[in-house]
């Protein structure tokens, strides 16, 4: 039977010290090590891969260099983070190759009563499904169901974020749009967004070709999704992250759906160009948080999740249909301080559901 690797959602933080190439264990950020699994696990820190074989609290017992990566001196502050690696993908391949380990057919996954909170069954026959035919089975048979939409195309989505992208933005494709002493450097998965320390410092990246707004038919779509992790305190700062139509110069109704953060509150917003949407979700962005934002846009809905809870629905003053926006990141300080957010690569979405 195969030996599988623990995973657990969400699973991130940050080195408590730096260490050595040598080193076979670590501290996490105290009090963090519950987000991880209790053994038998792989993180990802700066370029290498660890395999966990136990954990205690914050400390991590380690066995360096997985898959092909190198031991590697990483610096304190470091992220620490549960990824899909090819090391899991390849489990996978390997059990389906092997017949499934005794996993029923697709039929008990489409004929079964549903259970709220049932762990679905995956196919081990040779039956083709089509997507939508999986998709209306798990819609009618999730513990999210009903008023919290999610779907498996959503699941998918999430559960591959943050992916594996060496240089993840490469430039090419983005414009940069930064006034003062604010920057964009690109890093290993993901990018630091940062204003500097000049009062009224503007850092922006946007893409340089627009996509449109569809919402005129409930059968198109358009997801974003983007992981933050702030380095600072979030005091003093208003920034955007989703599709809008002015990157450079946010409004609250021009053509857009983002998410705004102000001074650490994080709102979920929509605007149609004449009017706009500003709804408080009840979160707050801290220091060495990590906070997953996600949207999703059908027809004239739009549902808002944080961290995957649904936070917000919105049905007025929804963009388009056909509006021009750029995927967004945008951070202005209103003091001198440098405000710094690690950013994950975006995922943008658009088609049918």
């Amino acid at each position: 039977m195969t030996a599988w690797l623990t995973v657990k959602n969400n699973a991130q933080s940050a080195l408590y010290a730096g260490i050595t190439a040598a080193a076979t264990s670590l501290t996490l950020l105290s009090g963090e090590g519950a987000k991880f699994p209790s053994a038998s696990f792989n993180i990802s820190i700066d370029d290498e891969i660890l395999y966990c074989s136990t954990r205690t609290d914050d400390v991590l017992t380690v066995v360096r260099a997985q898959e092909g990566t190198t031991a590697a001196v990483h610096a304190i502050a470091a992220t620490v983070s549960l990824n899909i690696t090819a090391g899991i993908i390849s489990q996978i391949q390997d059990a389906i190759d092997a017949g499934g380990g005794g996993i029923s057919d697709i039929d008990d996954f489409l004929d079964d009563t549903p259970v709220d909170g049932e762990v679905h069954k995956a196919p081990s026959s040779n039956a083709l499904y089509d997507t939508n035919t999986l998709v209306n089975a798990h819609a009618s048979r999730h513990k999210w169901g009903g008023a919290d939409p999610l779907n498996i195309k959503d699941l998918l989505m999430d559960a591959s974020y943050p992916f594996y992208n060496k240089n993840w933005l490469d430039i090419a494709g983005f414009t940069a749009s930064h006034t003062n002493t604010g920057s964009f450097t690109v890093g290993f998965i993901f990018g630091q967004l940062a204003t500097g320390a000049t009062t009224n410092s503007r850092a922006c990246l946007y893409s340089t070709t627009p996509a449109l707004f569809y919402n005129n038919n409930s059968n198109y779509y358009s997801r974003f999704m983007i992981r933050l992790n702030p380095i600072t305190t979030m005091t003093n700062l208003t920034a955007w992250f989703g599709c809008l139509t002015n990157p450079t110069a946010p409004t609250a109704t021009e053509n857009h759906i983002a998410f705004k953060i102000v001074d650490g509150e994080i709102w979920a917003s929509c605007g149609n160009g004449t009017n706009g949407n500003l709804v408080d979700t009840g979160v707050a962005i801290s220091q060495y948080s990590i906070i997953n934002l996600y949207y999703k846009q059908i027809g004239t809905t739009i549902y808002f999740y944080v961290n995957d809870v649904l936070k917000v629905t919105m049905t007025t003053y929804v963009p388009g249909p056909g509006p021009s926006v750029y995927l967004t990141m945008y951070m202005l300080n209103s003091a001198a301080e440098n405000k710094n957010i690690y950013v994950y690569p975006m995922y943008f979405m658009l088609g049918s559901e």
